[in-house]
């Protein structure tokens, strides 16, 4: 708990109560991620994640200047009891037909959700928002490279969930192309050997393969040659993000040890 305030979202429901009630109210309504209490009117406000992702920020004040207090919802690890909310990576987690994760992040003063940081854009999905990053790297990066650029930004090379998605990543790969092509890596990894849109995400949030399927968005071929049967080697079984000239697809299918491509898409 904390003395703050609520910043830059107003979507909230109120009642007055006792401390203790609106506490209970709050861990009892699944879509609750954090409730206020002003202990000098009793009122009691929560502010619900939804469908469409929450924005807002709440930021520390002390007991003289704000009578508000603030509780997060969240799983402490290990069932402990954190000296205070500094110490801890304070989670959201609820279930909207899936389980949903959504972070708090630190900033200075307080805590945001739904806010992406600086470089990053925020994307809508069902039941979650993203946030996602353009990395250029030096040309010649394989998807290990990728994966590890990622993970030092505690972020996941990142899949495709819709076509706004992949529009958005080819329109910025095409813009920083120095020639007739450029790539980046993208998350994805066939998961199905001879199944041409079967892949799997290993970002743990993207699970909407319709992008795949969809001829004006992703080109697949499964492998290098076109041909495929019980004789084939020459497999390409992970994703880019390419714009090549004259080529309007923006998903291509690449053998995962490729490595002519210039950056990765890293989200989370």
């Amino acid at each position: 708990m904390i003395n703050g305030e609520v910043r830059n979202n107003a979507n909230y429901s109120s009642t007055t109560s006792s401390n203790e009630d609106c506490i209970s109210k709050c861990q009892n309504n699944v879509s609750c991620i954090v409730m206020e209490y002003n202990s000098v009117s009793g009122l009691c406000r929560q502010w619900e994640y939804g469908v469409f992702a929450i924005e807002a920020t709440v930021m520390k004040t002390t007991p003289e200047t704000n009578p508000n207090s603030h509780d997060f919802k969240t799983i402490l690890p290990n069932d402990t009891c954190p000296e205070s909310l500094d110490a801890i990576n304070i989670t959201f987690v609820s279930y909207f037909f899936i389980l949903v994760y959504v972070p708090w992040t630190k900033v200075d003063g307080g805590w945001t959700i739904g806010i992406c940081p600086d470089g990053f854009k925020r994307f809508n999905r069902p039941f979650r928002y993203v946030c996602i990053k353009a990395v250029p790297m030096a040309y010649g990066v394989s998807k290990l490279d990728a994966q590890a650029m990622c993970a030092s930004m505690n972020a996941n090379l990142i899949g495709v969930d819709s076509e706004a998605e992949a529009t958005w990543m080819w329109e910025y790969v095409k813009q920083t192309a120095t020639g007739d092509t450029n790539r980046y890596w993208m998350g994805g990894e066939r998961a199905v050997t001879f199944s041409k849109t079967n892949f799997k995400y290993e970002d743990g949030i993207t699970i909407n393969t319709a992008p795949l399927m969809n001829g004006s968005i992703s080109d697949l071929s499964i492998t290098e040659s076109g041909i495929v049967n019980e004789n084939s080697t020459d497999f390409e079984n992970c994703l880019n993000i390419r714009y090549e000239n004259g080529v309007t697809t923006k998903i291509d299918d690449v053998a995962c040890s490729f490595t002519g491509v210039s950056g990765a898409f890293c989200g989370f």
